[in-house]
């Protein structure tokens, strides 16, 4: 069925199941983002499986393989606190504390082994999916966008059909598959 909404003087078309009561049980609130994380976790898995296999690429070894400042031994406040200050590309004024962070964390765990540094991408990317299904499930909810008429349904399926299309976008495939776009998937 269709549903039309007056949204800031724009109509608003979605198609959506037209049983979506029989489809999404709101009975437990919990169980059901959990299912959700599930299944975007599922779908993302398989859209990007393969790029787990990947191997460095590009500028990988300079800003990770050969960057000693990244090249934790130990979790120590000192180590940890370093490898804020490591600079990517090995160039002073380029700071990315938290990407670095976490590239000084995979090194410790896995060293130069890659398989790591692409799972973390990609739970990274699946995490912001699912904060944007949140966002948008929480914005449907405001006072303002209330008034369309949307029911808890329907704004479950927008908000995953919306996470889900930004998730699989094609354009997101270089931030994950590609181990040093983690700056652009953790931008601070």
């Amino acid at each position: 069925r269709i549903l039309r909404g007056l949204a800031g003087g724009h109509h608003l078309l979605i198609y959506l199941y037209s049983d979506c009561e029989a489809f999404v049980d709101f009975a437990n609130i919990k169980h059901l983002n959990l299912k959700t994380f599930i299944v975007l976790a599922v779908l993302l898995l398989l859209a990007y499986a393969t790029s787990f296999s990947g191997d460095w690429a590009l500028d990988d070894d300079q800003n990770i393989l050969t960057n000693q400042a990244l090249h934790i031994e130990d979790l120590s406040f000192s180590s940890l606190k370093g490898t804020l200050f490591a600079s990517p590309y090995g160039a002073e004024g380029l700071y990315r504390p938290l990407p670095c962070l976490t590239f000084g964390l995979n090194w410790y765990f896995g060293q130069n082994n890659p398989l790591g540094y692409h799972i973390v991408n990609f739970i990274i990317h699946l995490l912001s999916a699912f904060f944007l299904f949140t966002a948008v499930k929480l914005l449907w909810q405001t006072p303002r966008l209330k008034t369309i008429g949307l029911t808890s349904n329907q704004i479950y399926l927008l908000a995953f059909f919306a996470a889900l299309l930004w998730a699989l976008h094609p354009i997101h495939m270089q931030a994950v598959t590609y181990i040093m776009q983690r700056l652009s998937l953790i931008n601070i």
